[in-house]
């Protein structure tokens, strides 16, 4: 019976060292990227500067396609458009990114202009408040914040603001 059990004995030890090897190996390749998802911005750029428009329009179309709201990777749509002579596209490009920057612009200033009052800066609050609203004048949130930092700051300025619309 000696056969059977050294038979036994290298299956016994083989399997662990397999799996070992495939832990090793998928540690590895993750490590390195091997099987990640490539990113397409840069392959669009490198397709750009080679003058290959269509291929730099499917890599921005695919970057867009993982994260719809990334700006540059619209911006970039948008030029690879323009350059390729599709102006009506580019124009719906440049405007989607001009639309994601002043939302993003204006929740940042708002955002910024919470923290500052809270701080008690109410300079710089009204001024990040002003900054909000003149991309976005139709904000009730942010003209109460404005109407309110200049109430506390002692202004009547924010009466005035309001009538002027």
């Amino acid at each position: 019976m000696e056969p059977v059990a050294s038979n036994s004995t290298w299956r016994y030890y083989l399997l662990p060292a397999v799996i070992v090897a495939l832990a090793l190996f998928l540690v590895v390749s993750d490590l390195r990227g091997w099987f990640g998802p490539a990113n397409p911005v840069p392959a669009g750029q490198a397709a750009m500067a080679k003058q290959n428009y269509v291929k730099a329009i499917r890599h921005f179309s695919g970057a867009l396609r993982l994260c719809e709201n990334d700006i540059t990777a619209r911006y970039l749509l948008g030029a690879a458009y323009h350059n390729y002579g599709w102006q009506d596209e580019a124009l719906a490009q440049y405007d989607a990114t001009w639309n994601l920057a002043a939302n993003n612009a204006v929740r940042a200033m708002h955002s910024a202009g919470r923290i500052w009052y809270q701080r008690g800066d109410l300079v710089k609050a009204m001024a990040c408040f002003r900054r909000a609203l003149a991309l976005n004048p139709a904000s009730p949130d942010i003209w109460f914040e404005l109407g309110t930092a200049c109430r506390r700051a002692g202004m009547r300025l924010a009466g005035r603001l309001v009538k002027s619309d």
